[in-house]
This record gives structure tokens, C-alpha cells and sequence, in this order.
């Protein structure tokens, strides 16, 4: 009889009590965790665009070194992306359709001349999360004069 009660003991389990206080005691945690996490992806992708626009600097120096000029529109800009362009000394492809793009999957705005007075002639810049073109100074978005 006694073996009876304690093998009844040990095999009883959980109360309702003990599971809703866990489940309270997680959902407290992932309250506290989950925010901070949401921004830590929010600023890996900022520094993502950043690395991007860097990329693309780099090799429309290359590709103004190969053919003399940077690209003078947008439709030349995604040139930089072809095999062969017909222009002289391409050593094209120098971007992947993919490396055009940010993180949140919109196009990386290029424009010729520079509206800006940064150290290069062309301005390149991600609209960033809300995807508006911020003016100014404050707004989310990632530009290469800054």
C-alpha cells in the first residue's frame, strides 16, 4: 500500500497551477527579449546597406577607371550588372542584379551628378526601413555622402 501511494506520488505530474505560472514566467521573458531582438535585426541591416553601398562605390571606381566615366543615368548604373555593354575597355559584369538591392529588397538609388558635395560625383543611398526618401538629416535612410 505504501509503495502504491508513492509510485502515485511520483507519476502524478504537473498541476494546472505549476504549467500557468511557467507559461507566465515565458511570456514575461519573451516580452523583455523579443523587442530587443527586432531591433538588433533593424540595425543588421542598416550596416548590411552600408556594407552594400560600399561594395557598389568600390566598383563604379572600377568601372570609370575601365571606360573613363561613371555612369551618367540610371539605366547605365544597371549596366554595370551586363557582360557587354558595347562601351569601350568594359570588363563588365562589375555587380551582381542582386548586389542593386538592399535588404529590405528595394532598389539602391544611384544619381549623376552628385546633389550632395560628397567626395565622389554620384550620390548612392537605400531608402531604408519606411523605404521613403528621408531629406535632410534624422531619417532612416543609408546614403554614401554621410
Amino acid at each position: 500500500m505504501k509503495r502504491r501511494r508513492e509510485r502515485q506520488a511520483r507519476d502524478r505530474g504537473f498541476t494546472l497551477v505549476e504549467l500557468i505560472v511557467v507559461v507566465t514566467i515565458l511570456a514575461l521573458l519573451m516580452g523583455l527579449v523579443a523587442p530587443r531582438m527586432l531591433k538588433q535585426g533593424k540595425n543588421a541591416k542598416i550596416k548590411i546597406a552600408k556594407m552594400q553601398i560600399e561594395k557598389i562605390k568600390t566598383q563604379l571606381e572600377r568601372a570609370s577607371l575601365d571606360v573613363g566615366r561613371y555612369p551618367a543615368n540610371e539605366e547605365e548604373f544597371t549596366a554595370l550588372t551586363q557582360n557587354n555593354t558595347g562601351a569601350e575597355n568594359w570588363n563588365g559584369p562589375y555587380l551582381d542584379k542582386g548586389d542593386l538591392l538592399d535588404p529590405w529588397q528595394k532598389r539602391i538609388q544611384y544619381r549623376f551628378p552628385c546633389q550632395h558635395g560628397g567626395r565622389h560625383d554620384y550620390d548612392l543611398f537605400s531608402t531604408g526601413p519606411n523605404q521613403v526618401e528621408d531629406p535632410g538629416e534624422g531619417g532612416d535612410d543609408v546614403r554614401s555622402w554621410e
